[in-house]
């Protein structure tokens, strides 16, 4: 089970809106390969945060979606170790 699935739903779910590439979204964000992209679109590897505000104006998303989904993402990592909050 991905461990970032709620940023890599919203992730895909604004790339498809703004019909972006994984390659466009990658040269934007100056990264060597889509390949990161991929793996953030499959809950592999989270978003890092030094890219959500240029991404976010890049794919016109709301930053808020974003920290929710961060949000959801560490609860349900949280809960999956033992510990509820």
């Amino acid at each position: 089970m991905p461990e970032f699935k709620a940023q890599a739903e919203l992730l895909k779910k604004y790339r498809a809106k703004s019909e972006v590439t994984q390659s466009q979204l990658a040269k934007h964000l100056k990264l060597t390969t889509p390949q990161y992209i991929s793996n953030m679109e499959r809950g592999l590897c989270p978003i890092p945060l030094k890219h959500v505000k240029k991404l976010c104006k890049f794919l016109d998303a709301n930053p808020k979606d974003f920290f929710n989904a961060f949000m959801l993402d560490e609860k349900r990592m949280w809960r999956k170790s033992g510990l509820h909050i």
